[in-house]
């Protein structure tokens, strides 16, 4: 496990060091039947918060359901519709 968080820890700081963002946001994990899969997904939030602390990035914590409606107006929209708005925002010159 120590090594996968490592792996994790070097792609985000790259990440960082390429884009420069000024926020990170971070999908607030909550636990519904599977325990490890929560257990797994948090620590690589943690992870990713960890990395943005570190260079006083500010970091939010969000919902899928909180991004959907902010992207798509719909809280219950599905992935192809979010992907769609999210190039849509993102890429207005395609």
């Amino acid at each position: 496990m120590g090594d996968r968080l490592v792996a994790v820890e070097r792609g985000i700081e790259a990440w960082l060091d390429e884009y420069a963002p000024g926020y990170v946001a971070v999908e607030r994990v909550f636990a519904q039947h599977n325990v490890r899969t929560v257990m797994g997904t948090a620590q690589a939030s943690a992870v990713a918060m960890l990395c943005a602390a570190r260079r006083g990035i500010p970091v939010a914590l969000h919902t899928p359901s909180e991004v959907k409606a902010a992207v798509t107006g719909s809280g219950r929209a599905d992935k192809a519709q979010v992907g769609a708005m999210v190039t849509r925002l993102l890429r207005p010159d395609r």
